[in-house]
C-alpha cells in the first residue's frame, strides 16, 4: 500500500468517524435522521399519555361493582395491547411503502405512529371523561356504553 492510499483510507476515517458519534440532535436539519429523532421523541411522549390514560379507565373500571365480573378484568390490556401490535405493523407498512430510501421509511413509519396515537389520545380521553360523568351521575350500567369508542372489531 502506498502513501497516497494510507493518506484516502485515513481521510475518509475522518470524514466517515463523526458521522457515527453524532448524538440524536446533531444531525442536520432537513435529515431523515433529524427529522426522525423529532417524530421519536414525540411519539415517545404520547405513549406515556396513551398507557397513563389506559391504566385511569383500567382504575376506573375496578371501582365499579359490577365492573369486576370476570370477562371485564383485563379487557382494555388486552385490546390495548392488540392496538399497539396493530400501529406497529400498519405504520411499518406505511413506511415501507413510500418506497423512500436512506432512514426516510422509519420517519414515516414514526409519522404514522404520531397520527395513530392522537387518535388514541382522543378517544381515550373521551372515553375517560364519559366514564366519570356516569359514575358521578350513579349510571354506571351506562359505562359500557363510553368503551365501545376505545374498542374496536379490527385489530
Amino acid at each position: 500500500m502506498n502513501i497516497l492510499t494510507m493518506k484516502k483510507i485515513i481521510a475518509l476515517g475522518l470524514i466517515v468517524f463523526p458521522l457515527y458519534t453524532l448524538s440524536a440532535d446533531d444531525w442536520p436539519e432537513g435529515s431523515a435522521m433529524h427529522a426522525g429523532n423529532l417524530e421519536a421523541k414525540k411519539r415517545d411522549i404520547k405513549i406515556k399519555r396513551v398507557n397513563k390514560l389506559v391504566n385511569k379507565i383500567d382504575a376506573k373500571l375496578q371501582t365499579i361493582q359490577y365492573a369486576t365480573v370476570t370477562y371485564w378484568n383485563g379487557s382494555l390490556e388486552k385490546q390495548h395491547k392488540a392496538w399497539l401490535d396493530y400501529v406497529d405493523k400498519t405504520c411499518m407498512m406505511s413506511g415501507v411503502m413510500t418506497g423512500s430510501g436512506g432512514s426516510w421509511p422509519s420517519y414515516y413509519a414514526l409519522k404514522c405512529e404520531n397520527n395513530m396515537l392522537d387518535q388514541r389520545l382522543f378517544t381515550l380521553t373521551n372515553t375517560f371523561q364519559c366514564i366519570k360523568r356516569h359514575v358521578k351521575n350513579k349510571e354506571e350500567f351506562d359505562v359500557a356504553n363510553c368503551l365501545y369508542q376505545s374498542f374496536s372489531i379490527t385489530y
